[in-house]
């Protein structure tokens, strides 16, 4: 790498570095880092700190900065975390440093958050600083900053937020068929036999490994709720079987013979820390369907990977290869699958013994949730239903809208903040964003969505294709239609405990007939409502009844613009 004045930087500088992905080392003097795999982090133009019309000591220092970020941070923080130097110091040139406070308070919130991060994780590290301008501006500026505080409403925002019923319903159904056809391809991929053009890349489609990698990532992440960047870390090594046992104990010439529910331990990936050194506190039950598909894609590239080893010559004794399934990743990276390193030479054993570790992330995939968020393009998109979108095949979830719409999901449950902040791994604080939602918000967006779901009901399906025999009609105590059930099994396993129809208005299984008498039903809700909020009764069960009466409200607005159509009006 191109190098610029080297001679007048200090020793330290000079001297290469890890970056937080512990496959790449950098050297601060260069004029362009890697730190990734991925091609969007190879080669950062890092040219402009060494041009940069500042003081020698201030150079150094932020170039340091710089460093200590790309040390402790994944490349996809550190790459804000430079854009957002660059543009404080373009907003500086030809300005003296004095002028940092206006300098800084130009910047758009993001890019200050940005800045913030930076210099906060130097001193972090550093615990001063030489300069006494940067000691000043970090003092008087850096840190008195406070990002502004999320929105609640953002949770609910219709192209980042939560998802509504219907869509989450259809993703799962997206998600059970890429699941199906995951886990065909694993029972019918022959590793000798394998065409490995195909597996390892697709003409117009993604390829093999792709899909399986992507998909895996996506149904293990609706079993642990956790990020893409906590599921990369993964090795063999962090499951168990349900009694305790290390599941590769099961394994034979890496075939399983037997499939039980897998327990799996995680890592946090926050603040700073180093991969796989900080475990989280609970341990996650896989349940024994994918925990099938899991055993199967763990062994099925395990076995890749030996060919390909011998492809190169390198012949494993059982023993070791026993050793190396132990520090084996969940999702290797390609280069790995090939028994390749960095340069696309062949690996030898010994660099293999020497870098994949259980304590490492060497060799592990470093772009999870792009082929995650591929995957969900090609493979589950086709699937999305939508009462808010005109063409629903066109939104995205992704892990993060995902695990916002789980979490908002529990909220209204009533679930603690605790145990979400346990399941989903976020902090306390985190949590409490989605049970801090007020009943009335809760309200505003029952009457918010309530209204095109009903209006989508009435649309996908006529009375009479729908009623049977009277088993499927809702009935009330005195014997009176109100609407039918599309399918028997759904409401067996209902878990509401109000009455039927009133708790039938919400769900999607329910139609209701436009003829029926819907205002006693919403006249005794609100009667229910007011003698529960007397009696003290609490948030999640008025938010119970809250929702049926928003149901019920537009179902009657819809039932008498059905009957002037009816009437020729």
């Amino acid at each position: 790498m191109a190098k610029v004045q080297i001679h007048h930087y200090p020793k330290a500088l000079n001297e290469p570095m890890q970056a937080k992905d512990k496959m790449f080392r950098f050297t601060p003097t260069d004029s362009y880092w890697t730190l990734a795999v991925k091609s969007a982090y190879q080669n950062i133009d890092i040219s402009f700190m060494h041009n940069a019309d500042l003081s020698n000591s201030i150079k150094f220092e932020l170039l340091d900065c710089l460093a200590i970020r790309a040390t402790s941070h994944g490349a996809s923080t550190f790459a804000l975390s430079k854009n957002a130097l660059k543009s404080f110091l373009f907003v500086l040139h030809g300005e003296n440093f004095s002028d940092y406070e206006s300098a800084f308070n130009s910047l758009s919130q993001s890019t200050k958050g940005q800045l913030s991060g930076l210099i906060k994780n130097y001193y972090k590290h550093r615990k001063q600083f030489k300069n006494n301008d940067l000691s000043e501006f970090y003092r008087k500026v850096i840190y008195k900053f406070r990002p502004l505080k999320r929105d609640n409403k953002a949770i609910l925002d219709p192209v980042k937020g939560a998802l509504t019923k219907l869509e989450f319903e259809s993703y799962f159904e997206g998600l059970r068929q890429l699941h199906n056809k995951v886990r065909h391809m694993c029972k019918s991929l022959h590793v000798d036999e394998c065409d490995f053009n195909g597996f390892f890349c697709g003409s117009n489609q993604l390829g093999q490994r792709t899909v399986m990698s992507g998909g895996v990532g996506m149904i293990l992440l609706t079993s642990v709720l956790r990020r893409p960047v906590q599921l990369e870390m993964i090795k063999t090594c962090d499951f168990r079987m349900a009694n305790g046992d290390y599941f590769g104990e099961k394994v034979t010439d890496y075939t399983v013979a037997d499939y039980d529910e897998l327990k799996l331990k995680t890592y946090r990936a926050k603040d700073g820390t180093d991969a796989r050194t900080e475990l989280d506190k609970d341990i996650h039950l896989i349940n024994a369907d994918i925990s099938e598909t899991l055993i199967r894609y763990m062994t099925m590239n395990f076995k890749i990977f030996i060919n390909s080893m011998s492809e190169h010559g390198v012949e494993l004794s059982k023993a070791k290869k026993k050793d190396l399934f132990t520090r084996f990743p969940l999702f290797p990276s390609v280069n790995l699958l090939k028994g390749l390193d960095l340069n696309h030479l062949p690996l030898s054993e010994e660099l293999l013994f020497s870098q994949l570790s259980k304590n490492t992330v060497w060799g592990h995939l470093a772009y999870l949730s792009y082929e995650m968020a591929n995957v969900e393009k090609q493979e589950i998109s086709p699937y999305f239903k939508s009462e808010r979108f005109d063409n629903p095949q066109e939104m995205t979830v992704g892990n993060n809208r995902f695990r916002h719409t789980v979490q908002t999901n529990l909220a209204v449950e009533g679930v603690p903040s605790g145990l979400m902040a346990a399941m989903a791994g976020i902090t306390d604080i985190a949590a409490q964003r989605y049970v801090s939602l007020a009943p009335q918000a809760r309200e505003q967006i029952n009457k918010a969505f309530s209204n095109n779901e009903i209006l989508n009901r009435f649309g996908q399906l006529t009375i009479q294709e729908v009623v049977q025999d009277d088993d499927f009609i809702a009935f009330n105590e005195f014997g009176d239609e109100f609407g039918v059930m599309e399918d028997k099994m759904r409401c067996e396993g209902c878990k509401s405990k109000l009455p039927v129809p009133l708790g039938c208005y919400p769900c999607r299984n329910f139609r209701p007939l436009a003829d029926a008498d819907h205002q006693s039903q919403l006249d005794k809700a609100n009667l229910k409502y007011s003698a529960n909020k007397k009696a003290g009764a609490s948030d999640r069960a008025l938010q119970k009844i809250i929702e049926v009466i928003a149901y019920i409200q537009v179902t009657i607005k819809k039932c008498d613009e059905l009957k002037e159509l009816s009437h020729g009006k």
